[in-house]
């Protein structure tokens, strides 16, 4: 019902709040799709750095 209100799926409506990675990934998906092609490559550049770092934590 939540879903027809706002017009989206039901998943949509879980999936910023999931902690499943496929679920975490499909938003990190939303939110690139937003940016410019340089903006885009910039972000996902910090996001390996970051990766990277917190693995060897």
């Amino acid at each position: 019902m939540m879903s027809e209100i706002f017009g989206c799926s039901t998943a949509d409506l879980v999936q910023e709040a999931s902690y499943r990675p496929a679920d975490q990934a499909l938003y990190i998906t939303d939110l690139l799709a937003k940016l410019a092609d340089e903006d885009r490559t910039m972000l996902v550049g910090m996001i390996e750095q970051l990766a990277a770092r917190m693995q060897k934590s």
